[in-house]
């Protein structure tokens, strides 16, 4: 076979017929697929007898197959020729066969059928169902001309999209570095799909699309989606969705082994698109230079970011005062007055947050911040992530941090918790504000809260404080020991009994109605615990002190 490119027509001339097969309609070019190839000298005797609807499969590669089970070897658009030989007497083998092939997204199968006689109904079906194109081969038919035939088209296919794809890397070439190139670059890859393109970042925000403006398909964002996108190791997907009317083609932009974004092209459902190698190598360089524009924003730079982590290191480290004042001369921190914001993630105890998930999870949070025109510095830290921010309105704004958090947690389906510190005029401040980091998200662990300020919570911090006094905690246990005691033994409530009265501020009836218990009977408890305890419940300082001993004892559980 030789392939010549004809204006914008591709064509195959048949070197035995010396005729001409367009593989072209409407001026575009198309993939060398099964409607291509039975087309072909070698071919007109071949008959399709299932999966019509799969005829523009795209061939990529060809095997044989005389061995019983070859699904484990399948791979995508591959077509199978086999005589049938190791299917005689278990035709019902087609049907897994087939179902692998849709799976693995083959492109069909050509069998002969001497050996094994006419295919049953029930396999055509099955083949119809899932538009695998099952092709019956001529018993006189050798398989040697027609391999060949494939593989000179593949090659001749493949030689074409190395055309393709130099021509189109020195069109990028062109707008590199240009204020609009992620404008440009949609604008390429559209004229070279003819389908609707959008670039965007992980956060699925729209950086560029072409033509005009697109919004982002709702069914991008559906959860399950999301987690295909996110969590295979394929950088390319094609998703086929009927409800939307449309196809997509997703490519990953990756930095290293992280997700930055996406190229998303939209493909309507009356245009039957196949995935090949050549799309794909095209959409691969695509993704690699928008890779590249990424890490000259310093969003993953990997030496700025050991860097800042080295730093915080030494502020929650050792350092004095002046030392501090000399490592963060350089430092391109947001200066002082600024607050420390730690984010924790909520995941499963079985689930162990792999380093790029956590790096993933960083980057998020700092192009949110940016997002909102909030400068930060961001590190990792013990399975959280740490952000210094500037002390201002758009910082300690709930509403844009509740966002934020909601993001998050939307892009990685899992609750996320933030604290903010107060405000801090120091780089030197910065190592108390981390350790009293974990006081707060203790306390908003305990207190079920999402976003906790440093501000709100100074007595909830003070007192956690208290519960590390080994004092304290003495006099907590000797206090309520002998009432848990008395509980286990007898099967009683006094040290609920306790904590309800004392929620209540010792008032008597309040506390009755909220046990659904009769006065005389909470008068009865009441007599119980003081004897026990010797604390006068009518007292206010032994209710504070009865309060100080709960505090600690429903802490500590």
């Amino acid at each position: 076979m030789l392939r010549s490119l004809v204006g914008s027509e591709m064509c195959i001339r048949d070197r035995y017929s010396n005729s001409t097969i367009l593989f072209v309609q409407g001026g575009e070019d198309m993939p060398f697929s099964i409607e291509n190839m039975l087309q072909l000298r070698e071919f007109k005797d071949c008959t399709v007898i299932a999966g019509h609807k799969g005829i523009n499969r795209v061939i990529q590669c060809v095997d044989t197959m005389e061995v019983p089970d070859i699904t484990p070897w399948l791979q995508c658009g591959e077509l199978l020729i086999t005589t049938g030989y190791s299917l005689e007497g278990h035709l019902e083998r087609l049907i897994p066969l087939l179902d692998a092939m849709y799976n693995n997204d083959s492109a069909g199968l050509m069998i002969k059928t001497r050996i094994i006689g006419p295919i049953p109904q029930m396999i055509i079906d099955f083949a119809d169902s899932k538009g695998i194109p099952l092709i019956v081969i001529p018993d006189d038919t050798p398989f040697i001309p027609m391999v060949n035939t494939i593989i000179n088209c593949i090659s001749d296919e493949l030689n074409h999209s190395f055309t393709r794809f130099f021509s189109m890397s020195k069109d990028i070439k062109m707008i590199q570095g240009t204020p609009s190139f992620l404008n440009d670059l949609a604008d390429i890859i559209y004229t070279y799909f003819q389908f609707p393109t959008i670039i965007t970042d992980y956060l699925l925000d729209v950086c560029a699309s072409c033509p005009g403006y697109i919004q982002l398909p709702a069914f991008i964002t559906n959860d399950k989606l999301l987690h295909r996108m996110r969590s295979t190791e394929r950088s390319s997907l094609f998703i086929s969705d009927t409800s939307e009317d449309a196809h997509f083609l997703i490519q990953q932009i990756r930095i290293d082994k992280l997700i930055a974004g996406y190229i998303i092209l939209i493909i309507p459902a009356d245009q039957h698109y196949i995935k090949n190698d050549g799309d794909a190598m095209i959409l691969n360089y695509a993704a690699n230079i928008i890779s590249a524009n990424f890490k000259q924003e310093n969003f993953l730079n990997a030496q700025v970011q050991r860097k800042n982590l080295s730093l915080y290191s030494n502020l929650v480290g050792n350092l004095n005062g002046v030392d501090v004042q000399e490592s963060m001369k350089e430092a391109p921190w947001p200066l002082p007055p600024f607050l420390l914001i730690t984010v924790e993630t909520e995941f499963d105890e079985q689930f162990n947050m792999s380093d790029t998930l956590l790096m993933q999870l960083m980057y998020s949070i700092r192009t949110l911040f940016k997002k909102y025109g909030i400068s930060n510095m961001t590190v990792p830290w013990n399975n959280t992530i740490r952000c210094i921010v500037p002390f201002n309105s758009q910082a300690v704004n709930r509403s844009i941090l509740s966002t934020i958090k909601d993001r998050v947690s939307s892009l990685f389906d899992r609750r996320i918790r933030m604290t903010v510190s107060g405000r801090l005029d120091g780089y030197d401040q910065i190592k108390s504000a981390h350790f009293e980091a974990y006081d707060l998200l203790s306390i908003s662990r305990n207190m079920n809260l999402s976003i906790a300020f440093a501000d709100d919570l100074l007595y909830e911090i003070a007192m956690l404080q208290t519960l590390r006094n080994s004092h304290m905690r003495t006099f907590a246990f000797k206090l309520l020991s002998t009432l848990e005691d008395y509980d286990a033994q007898h099967g009683s409530e006094l040290i609920h009994t306790l904590q309800v009265l004392i929620e209540n501020r010792g008032i008597q009836t309040k506390t009755a109605n909220d046990l659904f218990l009769h006065r005389n009977t909470l008068l009865y408890r009441m007599r119980k615990i003081e004897s026990l305890t010797g604390l006068d419940l009518s007292d206010s300082g032994d209710l504070h002190k009865a309060y100080m001993a709960l505090y600690v004892h429903n802490f500590a559980q």
